[in-house]
């Protein structure tokens, strides 16, 4: 324990850590910190590079009072601060960051929905989750594109606007974590009402992330289309039970899905929601 009114100048000391998991936690620079580890049965030539250059930490003691979301909150937009000005972090942690940071922000909403469908219901395992997932839907693109405008708390072509609950404008003005866990919840089960009755009217086996399937549907453009389809039934007030979407997507499995290719979302959706309503 040293006392910092004290600290005069410049000098080694040591520091003393709990042996134990989570005593203390790296906001950015894991690799480099990991990188000075020795173990038991240590390199010897990795050994003699580890004393020829110091490495430069900087350490963060919060005041004692600070609450646990508070210090994931400086840690995460310390996090962006470094990243921001180095080199840029992905989409996708960003929108992880966000959770923590702005929880009740559109795109911070979507990617917990998100996170949900990837758990249970048509998308389940299908999505990307992890940096080794190979041939899954990419989930930034889902969640800013997609989801993000389904599930804002504003406008009328949102599931937003079509949610009662007596918390609505606690969610709206960004308050209430037990709401907005409910209005969470809610999004998943309609956008699975939606998924459910696609896949039913499709062709066994074209619900598949496989390349080798010619005519296979769960690409990030066509999800995203069907999302957007979803926000133009919710705009034109249609019905989203579960009988009248199988009867609208009855015919789903002779649309020519090829016709559309990255970014034409919002073409697509329109022309699904046309050839349902014909």
């Amino acid at each position: 324990t040293i006392d910092s009114a004290k600290l005069k100048e410049t000098a080694p000391v040591t520091i003393k850590l709990p042996d134990q998991p989570n005593s203390i936690g790296i906001i950015d620079g894991q690799h480099r910190v990991f990188a000075y580890h020795a173990t038991t049965n240590d390199d010897p030539e990795i050994a003699a590079l580890r004393v020829q250059q110091n490495l430069l930490v900087t350490g963060i003691i919060y005041p004692s009072g600070l609450s646990d979301i508070e210090r994931e909150k400086f840690e995460a937009r310390l996090f962006l601060e470094i990243n921001s000005t180095q080199t840029n972090a992905k989409s996708q942690l960003k929108q992880a960051i966000g959770l923590v940071l702005e929880p009740f922000a559109s795109e911070s909403i979507a990617a917990r929905v998100l996170t949900q469908l990837a758990k249970r219901g048509p998308l389940q395992g299908v999505v990307e989750q992890y940096f080794f997932d190979t041939d899954k839907l990419k989930t930034a693109s889902i969640v800013s594109f997609g989801l993000r405008p389904l599930v804002k708390t504003s406008g009328t072509d949102s599931l937003f606007s079509i949610w009662t609950h007596d918390a609505r404008d606690d969610v709206a003005e960004g308050r209430n974590d037990v709401a907005l866990a409910e209005y969470v919840e809610f999004c998943v089960e309609t956008i699975n009402l939606l998924l459910v009755a696609i896949r039913k009217n499709l062709t066994p086996g074209r619900w598949t992330t496989d390349k080798k399937v010619e005519k296979r549907v769960l690409m990030t453009t066509y999800v995203n289309s069907f999302l957007i389809t979803l926000r133009l039934l919710i705009k034109h007030g249609k019905s989203i039970s579960t009988a009248d979407l199988d009867k609208a997507f009855a015919g789903i499995d002779d649309f020519d899905f090829r016709k559309y290719h990255s970014s034409q979302y919002s073409r697509m959706a329109e022309e699904i929601a046309e050839a349902q309503r014909d």
